[in-house]
């Protein structure tokens, strides 16, 4: 009898690890040398960051806070769905340092849904993985009411992105940022858009002289005038 009781403990402590660890998420870089860890704690979501196998951030809260003060996704959240993709694609730049940018990372997609009110809120959490780097994101696929929206107005946040290198030129070379933008539309006429330098203002006569095509302007820097100013100098 009393081995039956320590099996039976054994089992049930195997299956209270075995849910423990079902519960963090894994997403690792193509490479295989970043890892995103995403699990739930008694305070809600929360993700980490490894790189090379060291540990660079703790666990850190997921989520945002909402109208009514409170923060979700919150304790009360259960997983309903884990998808994951693998990406490898190109992207050609209009114009830029390179003319092929190579668009290759690893998804997951994470379905939340609150049972815990009297309407049913759903959220996703899409994080992808990067040679160079992790991001994600928020959907909000109901309104705080619980309504299911309509797919051209789910709420999207913005990506949160953390860009790794061993060096400074890694993240000055990274096109991470730029390969999160969407599409543009084939209906958009790029003809236009001319590669070249641009000055500031305080050398306004050296470009016009030396033949720069392109002039900034920090409009809300000076007093309009001034901007008006340098406007009817530059063009008139």
């Amino acid at each position: 009898m009393k081995h039956l009781f320590f099996l039976i403990l054994f089992i049930l402590m195997s299956l209270h690890i075995g849910e423990a660890i079902a519960q963090t998420h894994r997403l690792t870089s193509p490479d295989g040398k970043l890892l995103m860890e995403i699990k739930k704690s008694p305070q809600g979501y929360v993700y980490s960051f490894t790189a090379h196998k060291k540990l660079l951030i703790k666990e850190s809260a997921l989520g945002f806070r909402i109208e009514t003060g409170n923060t979700i996704p919150s304790q009360d959240w259960t997983l309903e769905k884990v998808s994951r993709q693998t990406i490898k694609n190109t992207w050609t730049p209009v114009w830029g340092k390179r003319s092929i940018v190579p668009d290759h990372y690893h998804e997951m997609a994470l379905e939340l849904k609150d049972l815990s009110s009297s309407t049913t809120r759903q959220l996703r959490i899409i994080a992808r993985a990067y040679n160079d780097g992790i991001t994600f994101k928020y959907e909000a696929l109901t309104a705080t009411d619980g309504t299911r929206l309509p797919v051209m107005t789910i709420y999207q946040s913005a990506w949160r992105v953390i860009l790794y290198g061993n060096q400074p030129g890694t993240l000055v070379d990274s096109h991470l940022i730029e390969l999160l933008n969407p599409d543009s539309s084939p209906e958009y006429d790029f003809s236009w858009v001319k590669p070249g330098i641009a000055v500031w203002d305080w050398r306004i006569n050296g470009a016009i002289y030396d033949g720069f095509n392109y002039l900034v302007l920090d409009a809300d820097w000076y007093q309009i005038y001034k901007s008006l100013k340098i406007l009817r100098n530059v063009f008139i």
